[in-house]
């Protein structure tokens, strides 16, 4: 089990809960499976939301340009979003992955199957209502499953993020957004030592030390939702350089 993605100052909020462990022993790593071109070479990501939560066009062409740079992958194609039916206020993560399952067009289901037929797979869930952990409500904004290839985003729980500008309030939930989004795809991918090896230390088990990275596990935000510092818009240096020399030291190519 990881760490969660907290907001600081007034409000503890985590936004990220990446409550399962990696594949079976013997199957493909997911990161392998997202980051290699053997034996996947085309990657889908396919994207399914609660209507009304459709997810923020920045954070989609912030996922596609990380998978685009950072992976092998000769292709990546984005199927939907696609709108579902609302799925309640509370989620176990037995229960996320039963709408995983229910809801996965594509992507495979079965636990440590991430493609078949030279094709990749990543399903990502936009939900209503939020993360329960032990029967009570975690408040994570997002949590992923790196058995199932799946990423899930609650944006409810940052929908009243935003700054003061001018004197103005200016709704900020899209930022929040592309920050949760590339966090858990940043787990997904084995960044920060949590799948693919560090070139120097910059923190650990999925969470860097540098506030600046999207995987750093806390966002500066207050009770009612008031961001109070710059976000960071996506992995940093270190994250970069790990990404691409593991890719380079797996390159069949």
């Amino acid at each position: 089990m990881r760490s969660v993605l907290v907001l600081m100052l007034v409000l503890v909020l985590p936004l990220a809960g990446c409550l399962d462990a990696s594949s079976r022993p013997g199957d493909l790593p997911l990161h392998d499976a997202l980051l290699l071109s053997d034996p996947y070479p085309v990657l889908i990501v396919e994207i399914d939301h609660v209507e009304g939560l459709e997810p923020h066009p920045d954070a989609l062409a912030a996922v596609r340009e990380a998978l685009e740079t950072y992976t092998e992958k000769e292709q990546v194609i984005f199927l939907g979003p696609q709108a579902i039916p609302a799925q309640g206020d509370a989620h176990t993560p037995d229960g996320l992955k039963r709408i995983h399952r229910l809801t996965a067009d594509l992507a495979p289901t079965a636990p440590g199957v991430h493609g078949r037929d030279g094709v990749a797979f990543l399903h990502v869930l936009y939900l209503d209502g939020q993360l329960e952990r032990q029967g009570e409500p975690s408040h994570a904004a997002g949590t992923q499953f790196d058995a199932h290839g799946l990423l899930v985003v609650f944006p409810e729980t940052f929908r009243d993020a935003h700054r003061i500008l001018d004197g103005r309030s200016v709704a900020v939930d899209g930022d929040v957004e592309r920050v949760v989004l590339l966090h858990e795809l940043g787990h997904s991918l084995g960044l920060v030592d949590d799948g693919i090896p560090t070139l120097r230390p910059h923190g650990g088990g999925g969470h860097s030390t540098n506030p600046q990275s999207v995987m750093y596990p806390r966002v500066p935000i207050t009770e009612d939702g008031l961001v109070q510092r710059a976000l960071p818009r996506g992995f940093d240096a270190d994250d970069q350089a790990d990404l691409r020399a593991y890719v380079a030291a797996h390159s069949l190519g």
